[in-house]
């Protein structure tokens, strides 16, 4: 069925998924910072407006969910390799342009925290008068949609929300950019086809160029096209900071106490250092009334509420197949830099593994797509300068290095010290197992280093001794 006659299923599609789109759009705001603006709805709509006055001044604001999406979007940040099987040193060359150009391995790392927040991500490239960029888009801007009746999980219409206009009446117009494997609409929610803006495209036609949808889908779940709201991530990254909030509110009013007092004319009392206090019974009362004069002092277990904070987000992270690192006990002191090195050291090593068997293949589809497919188009538009056809047995493959779990790196030194001593192994392994981002070149150097210097601490230093022990051979 044409695009054109397909356009109520897109809109009924779109307005099936906005409150999603809505959600992804808030949840961008806070990765991008805006925490303070949904900490202080959610505390104003749970307490009354006297309450919600007194602590607005200590809210803590604490963005646990940027943390978290970094640490878990590691797989792009060194050591991936991408390279030309079955094809020629131009093939590998023209890789290497697009590898540059784009800056894939920091593009793909923003999909990847993308995809690590609401469980799927995107990747688009695109070329343009010389310029080359692959953009990670956000989740509030697009959707895909299934007509497979075979495969429901095929991305078979990528549907991009290009902007929202606002007509003459004052109400809103959705402009929508769809695509197929060989098609291309613009229109929007009110089904009028956008021919003009098509026509300065150059491709009044609806007729796609590439024979493919121009981007790459990666996708988490097994079940859904489109994965459910990860409401479970929204709620911790609220609840914490609520809690620490709540904790801080408090603390301010354990920090004073109330002053009471029976019996007494307070009539020309003041509350300040050195002031005295006269007391004497009101006769009027009777004769056994007693001037009285105490306070209330408000008492917070403050213990035991940050021990809860603290295995409400261990557990949680748990759940999601992440080790949380070890902080020893929080207190008071120390209670903010301890939820933080809890982060920093989470341990990643399931999750990073579950990652790549998504992102090796989806990376290799992506990179064959832009050489095979978008490039002769690009370049046949003058788009790109380099007009070198792809190989056609020639295919990209993507490789991940190898991911390793998080451990202590002084034991793993000593490990490997004593490895070495006894013969197990070789100082260059030993060199590689504590530095494994490093390549082959790199740890030669440093090898040269530490041998150069140890000779400038010893004089008599050489490489007689041991020999065994400090043989560069594998």
């Amino acid at each position: 069925m044409p695009l054109i006659d397909q356009m109520k299923m897109i809109i009924d599609e779109y307005e099936a998924k906005a409150n999603q789109l809505e959600f992804n759009a808030k949840m961008i705001d806070i990765y991008e910072g805006n925490l303070l603006h949904y900490l202080k709805k959610e505390l104003a709509a749970n307490l009354d407006k006297k309450a919600y006055e007194a602590l607005e001044d200590r809210i803590v604001p604490i963005n646990i969910l940027r943390r978290m999406i970094d640490k878990m979007s590691k797989i792009y940040q060194k050591g991936v390799v991408r390279r030309v099987s079955d094809g020629s040193d131009a093939d590998s060359q023209l890789l290497t342009e697009y590898e540059t150009d784009m800056r894939m391995n920091d593009r793909m790392n923003r999909v990847n925290e993308y995809y690590n927040m609401f469980k799927y991500g995107l990747a688009r490239p695109v070329a343009f008068e010389g310029r080359k960029m692959l953009n990670a888009v956000a989740n509030d801007r697009y959707f895909v949609i299934s007509t497979d009746p075979i495969d429901p999980m095929r991305v078979t219409h990528l549907v991009y929300i290009d902007r929202v206009e606002e007509t003459k009446e004052g109400k809103k117009r959705i402009v929508f950019h769809a695509w197929t494997d060989t098609e291309f609409l613009i229109f929007d929610d009110d089904m009028e086809v956008r021919t003009s803006e098509m026509q300065d495209l150059g491709n009044v036609e609806g007729i796609n160029p590439f024979g493919v949808i121009d981007a790459e889908y990666f996708n988490r779940s097994t079940n859904y096209l489109m994965p459910k709201p990860d409401f479970d991530l929204y709620a911790i990254v609220i609840l914490i900071p609520v809690l620490m909030t709540d904790l801080a509110y408090a603390i301010k009013f354990q920090s004073f106490s109330i002053t009471y007092g029976i019996d007494i004319d307070f009539e020309n009392m003041k509350r300040a250092p050195n002031a005295l206090w006269l007391f004497k019974t009101d006769k009027k009362i009777g004769t056994d009334a007693k001037p009285t004069v105490g306070t209330i002092k408000p008492d917070v277990d403050i213990g035991e509420v940050i021990s809860y904070i603290q295995s409400t987000l261990s557990i949680f992270l748990q759940t999601r197949g992440i080790r949380p690192g070890a902080v020893g006990q929080l207190t008071a002191e120390n209670f903010s830099s301890g939820i933080s090195k809890m982060i920093d050291e989470m341990d990643t090593f399931e999750d990073r593994n579950s990652q790549i068997s998504t992102f090796g293949p989806g990376d290799a589809a992506l990179t064959n797509r832009i050489v095979k497919k978008l490039h002769p188009v690009w370049s046949s538009q003058r788009h790109v300068e380099n007009n070198h056809k792809f190989s056609a047995n020639a295919s990209v493959n993507t490789d991940f290095p190898e991911q390793i779990p998080m451990q202590d790196r002084g034991q793993i030194v000593k490990d490997q010290q004593a490895e070495v001593g006894a013969g197990f192994t070789t100082r260059k392994r030993a060199i590689k197992k504590l530095n494994p981002g490093m390549s082959e070149d790199e740890i030669k150097i440093l090898m040269a280093e530490i041998d150069a210097e140890k000779a400038e601490r010893s004089p008599d230093f050489t490489n007689d001794g041991n020999n065994e022990n400090n043989s560069d051979e594998e």
